[in-house]
């Protein structure tokens, strides 16, 4: 065999068994981590893939978080997570590493954990994974791309987007207004008995149903104010403790009506001789 295509095949192999082609070995553990509540009135999360759950419970005096954390084997514990404190903001993010495999990228996936006192407002920015808030009474943001939103809320303010998933809010006290956001997923909102919703919808494919009272083109008023937008899904407004209300699939478009064929013109009359 010619030598100069041996040296190649060595090169490629070498190549793929340092992982450019080969899924390099993972390792799995946890970090955990508290901060005093006191002072910090905001927690900003960035994730790349990965689920983030937040719990609210009033009776701590700590945020504390549990990351579990797979990574590629090797890489050291203390480097994968950014956390810190900047003024009254605590900002948790994963850090950018060097030496990404070619082909499987780091493939670090980092699930997060939360337990925070009620009204700590959130800002949770994610790509590839799901979202899940329970009982935060604060101002919520909550993005990802790929991966759904639930939230269950006394009466938080919430802006919840994402591209590739369902978007459910519960609102057990109060209505304060929403703003939701999905391209491909339902949306799913339920309020309390006798709440009024003013709801804008943006929808192209996909059906709405809602067995509470609705407020349509009565003014702004962002204390009753829905705003929801959805290219394919179902939109679907419910009271909290009703029955929850069946998908109804979306009515198919009207086939075209063929034209009718031009009538032809009658002969014309035959010549008379005189």
């Amino acid at each position: 065999m010619n030598a100069r295509i041996v040296g190649l095949a060595a090169a490629v192999a070498l190549t793929l068994g340092s992982g450019c082609g080969i899924a390099p070995a993972r390792q799995e553990f946890e970090v955990r981590k508290s901060w005093p509540a006191a002072g910090i009135d905001e927690l900003q999360v960035v994730g790349t893939n990965g689920r983030v759950d937040i719990t609210a419970d009033a009776t701590v005096t700590e945020i504390t978080m549990v990351a579990e954390c797979r990574v590629r084997k090797g890489s050291d514990k203390d480097e994968i997570l950014k956390m810190e404190v900047a003024g009254s903001t605590l900002e948790v993010s994963e850090r950018k590493r060097k030496n990404r495999s070619f082909l499987f990228g780091d493939e670090t996936r980092i699930n997060y954990a939360f337990r925070v006192p009620p009204g700590l407002k959130l800002k949770i920015d994610n790509v590839n994974g799901r979202i899940e808030v329970d009982g935060v009474n604060a101002k919520m943001d909550l993005t990802t791309v790929n991966g759904p939103i639930e939230v269950s809320t006394p009466s938080g303010e919430l802006v919840a987007r994402t591209v590739n998933g369902a978007v459910r809010a519960d609102f057990t006290e109060r209505f304060p207004g929403a703003r939701l956001k999905t391209v491909n997923g339902s949306v799913k909102v339920r309020v309390p008995r006798d709440c009024k919703v003013n709801p804008e919808i943006h929808q192209v494919n996909g059906s709405f149903r809602s067995d509470i009272p609705v407020t349509i083109n009565s003014g702004r008023n962002d204390e009753e104010s829905l705003e929801v937008t959805t290219v394919n899904g179902s939109v679907t407004l419910s009271e909290l403790n009703g029955a929850e209300l069946p998908e109804v699939p979306a009515v198919p478009a009207m086939p075209a009506i063929p034209e009718v064929p031009a009538v032809p013109a009658p002969p014309a009359p035959p010549a008379v001789s005189l």
